[in-house]
């Protein structure tokens, strides 16, 4: 019987998914980026085994380089790393299923009919008077899809009656946003994170206002008084907040070191907080004795550079210019000359 073989080819380019380009790479080290396209690269080859060596020297980076990007990487919930008893280690791309997961395992909300909607306010009181208290505090008669997103949030969703309530005050009070699409995302975040109490929901809002302070701060800082941040700016705050647990005094000691900037923006100082993120640095005491110790190393370079600089310059001859030196040459043969005579 006749077979077919497939030749293979390494393949000349390398796919990187829009979400790793979009909201993780212009938060990242370049040397960790480095490796993720390298490991991408690994991995649509169909390259199975590979040693830390090796990636290190292709790479031109250090063994403890590659190791700590795959840590950060794994700490991104990008990848997922597995360990054996000899310390080998195994990678999961996680990003590599997002987007089929998405797809196949992302629960629908059920399709509600006229009749659904008319049974649930005639027989069902809780959910009349919450309708009521939600056209009330969105200044409007609901219709049909509205009455839907309401609907699915209480029926589907299943969050309880009073964190409803607490959520479309939120929403509409503290968010100033009377957009039901936008109620009904908060929901669905809010069930995913598990939120199913008073305690639990006033307890993200006090931390979500909290962000939101910290934020304006860091705008007005940097002399932006007049607009929200951007969706950039948005996200380089939530990644210093949120995933790198930086206190809010760490991050306004940063803005303390833009004052000689002209025009500092958001990114510039999230060069400053990434430096510390990636010594390991959180505390606000570590940092500055970090920032001394580094000022300190410049000024000793600096003095040193000047002073190397003063001694080339007293006994270096070539100070002089080689039209200055051939003059002296020439005054000095003719006076030999004339001593001759």
């Amino acid at each position: 019987m006749l077979k077919v073989f497939i030749q293979q080819r390494v393949q000349n380019f390398v796919v990187i998914t829009y979400d790793f380009i979009k909201n993780h790479m212009p938060f990242s080290d370049g040397e960790f980026v480095k490796v993720y396209i390298y490991l991408k690269f690994l991995l649509q080859n169909k390259v199975e085994t590979i040693e830390i060596n090796k990636i290190a020297q292709d790479l031109n980076l250090l063994e403890s380089d590659v190791i700590k990007a795959l840590e950060f990487w794994s700490e991104r919930r990008l990848i997922k790393l597995t360990k054996d008893a000899d310390g080998n280690i195994t990678i999961d791309f996680l990003d590599e299923k997002l987007e089929f997961e998405k797809i196949e395992n992302t629960p629908t909300p059920p399709v509600y009919t006229t009749e659904d909607l008319s049974r649930f306010y005639e027989t069902d009181e809780k959910f009349r008077g919450l309708l009521e208290f939600a056209q009330k505090q969105y200044c409007r008669t609901f219709n049909k899809n509205d009455i839907d997103v309401l609907l699915e949030i209480y029926d589907w969703l299943k969050l309880p009656i009073e964190v409803i309530y607490l959520l479309i005050n939120y929403v509409t009070i503290n968010k100033n946003n009377k957009n039901l699409k936008y109620l009904e995302q908060m929901a669905i975040k809010w069930k995913e994170l598990n939120i199913d109490s008073i305690e639990k929901a006033e307890e993200y809002i006090r931390s979500q206002e909290d962000t939101s302070r910290i934020k304006r701060l860091v705008l007005q800082n940097l002399g932006i008084y007049h607009r929200a941040p951007t969706k950039v700016e948005d996200e380089i705050m939530n990644v210093w907040i949120n995933d790198w647990k930086m206190p809010e005094e760490v991050i306004m000691y940063a803005l303390t070191l833009t004052k000689n900037v002209n025009n500092p923006t958001v990114n510039y100082v999230n060069g400053i907080i990434k430096r510390w993120y990636e010594a390991g640095l959180r505390s606000l005491e570590s940092i500055k004795k970090f920032e001394l110790e580094n000022a300190q190393k410049r000024e000793k370079n600096k003095k040193q550079s000047s002073s190397k600089k003063a001694l080339y310059e007293e006994r270096d001859p070539s100070t002089y210019t080689a039209l200055e030196e051939l003059y002296k040459k020439a005054l000095r043969g003719n006076r030999d000359d004339d001593d001759d005579e």
